[in-house]
């Protein structure tokens, strides 16, 4: 590179990092002789390097950087950076690469919202696990804010919900065969919304007891928790408000102690509920449904109608922090160790249940 042709390229560069700081609230990043390759999604003509930086910042945040050729007068912008693309950085003499500095990240708005977490991720625009604006169909320009989960890669394959129809029927239900052995305790947690009073949420049933756990709210709004047929009950908030809210029961055999959590609150809690039994293996965990045979018995009455999202169950006792904590944030992966996950589920409908993908279950702002 002649010495001409440094002096303006250094010119030019001091101009475009002086627009960036007076424009921009980030760092930017830049380099005389360098280029990105590989990852150009548009070029155009240009007399100088400001016409680049101009309009890499109007499509902001597909434009990550740009490289001005010097001797071509050729810019082109990139959707990438040498930060998330370091192999494909390399060196050309009469080129000026700047990173572009953008003001919103994908995903963080509506109007930015991204085809996934990963993309989010790939264009390393994640701030960690929470909220972010994701196309839910792009066919139709719709989007949601959806909750990534981002230290697992931003895999979305756990994020849905199924949807009960509202007229009732026996023959809407989601089934599994489970795999945990006999539990001595447990947490079973789950996500509902609903405009129903009589619920039937979650059932376990066992060739011997059909009422293993069962959790059923009647017409007055009256909640019993069963396990192997012996009950703690009692009166809970209103659900039928189609609003979120988070349903948690724990059970331990020693000493029968009981519990049931409505929004992250302790409502019910009883000792000596099936004191010094065990909750046996190989039964079936139905969805929507109270099983009076083990897969089947349902009373259309006791049917579900609303969504449902985020069944786990546990093979411990949580304590009342965690679930407290669990209750804040409607996701996927809401503590480790579960023995049965939501994606548990995926392809285990009946009926006229319905799979939404990318969950919209999120609490209302206060």
């Amino acid at each position: 590179m002649n010495s001409t042709v440094k002096v303006f390229m250094i010119k030019w560069l001091t101009m475009i990092l002086y627009a960036a700081a007076t424009n921009a609230k980030c760092n930017s990043s830049s380099a005389i002789g360098y280029m990105l390759t590989g990852h150009v999604y548009r070029d155009f003509s240009a007399p100088e390097p400001l016409q680049c930086y101009s309009a890499c910042k109007e499509e902001e945040p597909q434009c990550r950087s740009f490289n001005f050729h010097a001797d071509k007068r050729i810019c082109e912008l990139n959707n990438h950076s040498k930060e998330s693309r370091p192999s494909n950085f390399v060196p050309r003499d009469v080129t000026v690469y700047f990173h572009s500095c953008y003001r919103d990240g994908l995903g963080q708005t509506k109007a930015l919202a991204a085809n996934s977490c990963a993309e989010i991720l790939e264009y390393e625009d994640s701030v960690g696990d929470g909220w972010y604006w994701i196309r839910t169909d792009p066919a139709r320009n719709e989007s949601a804010e959806i909750y990534c989960n981002m230290t697992n890669g931003g895999n979305m394959s756990s994020s849905f919900d199924l949807i009960f129809p509202t007229t009732r029927n026996t023959t809407n239900y989601a089934i599994i065969d489970t795999t945990i052995g006999t539990l001595s305790a447990f947490t079973v947690s789950l996500w509902l919304k609903t405009t129903e009073k009589i619920l039937a949420p979650f059932s376990y049933a066992v060739p011997s007891q059909m009422n293993a756990i069962l959790l059923i709210i009647d017409e007055t709004g009256f909640l019993r928790f069963l396990v192997n047929n012996n009950q703690l009950d009692g009166q809970v908030r209103s659900l039928d408000d189609n609003a979120w809210h988070h349903v948690a029961a724990t059970w331990e055999s020693v000493t029968g102690h009981a519990q049931v959590f409505i929004d992250g609150v302790l409502t019910l809690n009883k000792a000596s509920i099936s004191l010094n039994t065990n909750i046996a293996a190989g039964g079936k965990i139905v969805l929507g449904q109270d099983q009076d045979t083990m897969g089947g018995g349902f009373d259309i009455l006791q049917s579900f109608a609303g969504e449902l999202t985020h069944v786990y169950l546990w093979d411990t006792v949580l304590s009342a922090d965690v679930i407290a904590q669990m209750s804040r944030v409607c996701k996927e992966f809401p503590y480790p160790g579960h023995v049965v996950g939501w994606k548990d589920f995926d392809g285990s409908l009946h009926g006229e249940v319905l799979r939404r993908n990318l969950s919209r279950c999120k609490l209302e702002q206060a």
